[in-house]
């Protein structure tokens, strides 16, 4: 009964998780310059450098970010990449993704654009899922309960039984 019950709880945890995550979450894209701001969800977003990073076989633009929550606390320091490959000169997105408590922070960097004033400014994604970690936690609590109710001596399969040795019955006259 009590690793049904936490299956059971786990199973709940899950659904909650998700519906919060998909109810409640936050996705904001800004073009940034360097020490520009945006706003998402509980939290702030600063743009303090971005860097050229030589890799083995790409060269990379690595953001360094701030993310501060509403009482002006630091919640993560982020270093979201994009990538440009020497072969194929194919580009991709290395997300920073910060866990704070229960919640999950994406942060993208994305392409270069110029600004009118000549400058360079760069394409910023936020994304904020509120309890997002519970969506994991649920399905470990099922388990838990799993490996908890198979742990009951009533159901162990290579238990054995005494043999109770058979009457012998005598003829009858």
């Amino acid at each position: 009964a009590w690793g049904m019950s936490l299956a059971h709880l786990g199973l709940g945890v899950f659904v909650m998780g998700a519906a919060f995550e998909s109810a409640w979450k936050s996705e904001n894209a800004a073009v940034l310059t360097l020490g520009q701001g945006m706003d998402f969800g509980a939290y702030h977003l600063t743009l303090d450098r971005v860097d050229n990073v030589p890799g083995p076989n790409f060269d990379a633009e690595r953001g360094a970010m701030r993310i501060v929550d509403r009482r002006g606390a630091l919640a993560c320091a982020a270093n979201p990449e994009r990538r440009t490959y020497d072969i194929g000169g194919q580009t991709t997105s290395q997300v920073a993704i910060c866990a704070k408590g229960l919640d999950d922070i994406y942060i993208v960097l994305g392409e270069r654009r110029a600004t009118v004033a000549g400058g360079s400014a760069w394409l910023v994604r936020t994304y904020w899922n509120p309890w997002a970690r519970l969506i994991f936690l649920g399905p470990i609590l099922m388990a838990c309960g799993g490996a908890l109710s198979l742990s009951d001596r009533r159901l162990r399969l290579a238990i054995g039984r005494r043999v109770v040795p058979a009457i012998a019955l005598e003829p009858a006259e």
